[in-house]
């Protein structure tokens, strides 16, 4: 018995694809605006410091949903018969297998927020360290090495949950080269 071929796109679906594939790269430099003027906010007083901290991760996390949104476009659910399906949208578009866009764990971990919430510190007793949402370089938590919890470190540009990371100027790369390939692609679904 031979395995069923993946089916192809259709012209129609295709254009609707690469037209969202142009309309995620906008919303995820839209965050990624956003979080760069939360970034660079000043703080004059300590009532500034929450709102200055929601807005970081208000954009952060708009960026991340975006990002995972075109990963779900051209990769689909990473299963062979859908990766293969989205092979030529991928090659239209110039992205490889080593697009920083490809993978999701940090859209994961902020998506299924509350699993991770449960694994790390549920079971009774378990207590521990919990650092959280901290933006700044790594080594600003001294004392055990506790996993993070949601961590930015705007020097290095690094974004990491756990154990995950991801370096968000490589994404805004990504993004800024594929925006005019995806417009141009998405033509007429774009105008």
């Amino acid at each position: 018995m031979t395995a069923a071929r993946p089916q192809l796109l259709g012209a129609f679906a295709e254009g609707i694809l690469l037209h969202e594939v142009y309309q995620q790269c906008k919303f995820a430099l839209l965050a990624n605006h956003e979080l760069t003027i939360a970034i660079l906010a000043p703080i004059t007083t300590t009532a500034d410091i929450e709102p200055h901290m929601d807005a970081i991760w208000y954009g952060m996390q708009n960026l991340l949903v975006a990002c995972a949104n075109i990963s779900r476009l051209l990769w689909g659910d990473y299963q062979v018969e859908t990766m293969t399906q989205r092979q030529p949208l991928r090659k239209r578009l110039g992205v490889t297998a080593k697009s920083p866009l490809r993978k999701r764990n940090l859209r994961n971990h902020f998506e299924h927020v509350d699993v991770e919430i449960v694994d790390q510190f549920g079971p009774e007793g378990a207590g521990g360290n919990f650092v959280g949402r901290n933006v700044g370089p790594q080594e600003m938590i001294k004392g055990a090495r506790t996993p993070r919890f949601h961590h930015f470190d705007p020097q290095t540009g690094l974004l990491t949950f756990w154990k995950d990371s991801v370096s968000i100027p490589l994404l805004i790369n990504e993004l800024n080269r594929l925006l005019p390939i995806a417009r141009k692609a998405a033509r007429p679904w774009s105008q």
